[in-house]
């Protein structure tokens, strides 16, 4: 816990200190924050305390007595003001936020200079990820409500695309001059990443050395890994020599159909807090690192594919052909029939050129797709070292 007085500092729903908070997001923004001397510490909101459990639990019982489904606590002011409850003093602090909701309190009090680091706005998680179901209509009307009151307070409103700058720029009507973009950076150690020598150049694709994919993602439906599989029997049956890893989903997860499909190797979750050099290794041992979400606000999977110099297949969907590098990916619809993710897959494995210019591409850019990029975004709009 930083100490106390003026800080500059990173929130977020958990421990900004934790590598299990929010994908590892908070944590590694706060490492290349600190190490770039722009952030002081992160603050450690706990979710799982006694009160809060018991809250939660009264909460949705009373919801359930109305004949109302339950869900959504955490988008109300109650978890809030019981989050943020055993934070020390914050007055004349900078915050940057990494959840779009802070408690009436904080928004109030003119002297914590309040930013946020978003990956969408709850307008586009509620209806372009279907999330709408999480929490009844008064309370998604509520928490939107005071998201916009929350952004119209803030210093500056960092968003992680594009897309979703739209979203706080049109949906809430804040001012764009307030709204900037920075593309966060891979959940895997910078010095890791630095450490990597490059990857040797592979031999053109034959049975014996096939066209090696990895998949990283937990639910197999929103990140299409179903589209993945039949495209990759697709190809194979045009006889490109294929293979894929799976990393974090589990085979028993999926239709029984795609659970037996050929040329594929089911890692299971690898915990990244534990064996990142693991992971890194696994990442290492492919050629193209895949992602054909549905639906996708942003994806640190293409980062990480990205920061080992892997050539990505990602979704050309939401935020997530930002976090792609020009040259090193290719980029599909959710729409795009099992046929045409064949015949990417089937292209990549025929056509030696393309594999290794977009390979290239990827371990030559990568320091596009890390933190210090985005941390030297962040330094040109953070104002005056971050209110001092």
């Amino acid at each position: 816990m930083p100490s106390p007085g003026p800080s500059r500092l990173v929130a977020a729903v958990g421990s900004a200190n934790a590598r299990t908070t929010w994908s590892g997001i908070p944590f590694h923004l706060l490492q290349a924050g600190v190490s770039a001397g722009m952030l002081d510490g992160g603050l450690d909101l706990v979710t799982d305390t006694t009160r809060i459990r018991l809250t939660r639990g009264l909460w949705n019982l009373a919801l359930m007595a109305r004949g109302r489904s339950r869900g959504g606590f955490q988008y109300t002011e109650g978890f809030l003001e019981l989050l943020w409850a055993e934070a020390p003093d914050l007055a004349g602090s900078t915050i940057l936020n990494c959840f779009c909701l802070y408690p009436e309190a904080i928004v109030e009090d003119a002297s914590i200079r309040k930013w946020f680091f978003i990956d969408q706005t709850l307008t586009q998680l509620f209806d372009y990820y279907e999330q709408d179901k999480v929490a009844s209509e008064a309370v998604r009307r509520s928490a939107i409500e005071r998201e916009a009151h929350g952004y119209a307070a803030a210093s500056g409103i960092v968003v992680n695309s594009q897309w979703a700058q739209r979203s706080v720029v049109d949906a809430y009507g804040i001012d764009p001059t307030k709204v900037h973009v920075a593309v966060p950076g891979p959940s895997i150690d910078a010095d890791l990443i630095r450490s990597l020598e490059p990857p040797p150049m592979r031999p053109p694709v034959s049975e014996e050395a096939p066209l090696r994919l990895v998949f990283v993602g937990k639910d197999w439906q929103r990140k299409g890994l179903d589209r993945l599989l039949r495209g990759m029997e697709i190809a194979r049956a045009r006889s490109a020599p294929v293979t894929l890893k799976v990393i974090g989903c589990a085979r028993g997860s999926l239709p029984p159909e795609l659970q037996g499909t050929l040329g594929v190797e089911w890692l299971g979750f690898i915990d990244k807090r534990l064996d990142q050099a693991g992971f890194v290794a696994a990442l290492r041992d492919a050629d193209v690192g895949c992602l054909l979400s549905r639906y996708e606000a942003g994806g640190i999977a293409l980062r990480e594919y990205h920061s080992v110099g892997l050539a990505v297949i990602g979704p050309d969907t939401g935020g997530a052909p930002e976090h792609m590098i020009d040259g090193g990916s290719v980029a599909l619809a959710p729409d795009a029939s099992d046929e045409e993710v064949g015949d990417t897959i089937l292209q990549l494995a025929s056509d030696p050129h393309m594999l290794s210019t977009m390979s290239s591409t990827s371990w030559e850019r990568r320091q596009d797709a890390s933190w210090s990029s985005a941390i030297s975004g962040l330094m040109g709009i953070w104002p005056e070292g971050g209110g001092r």
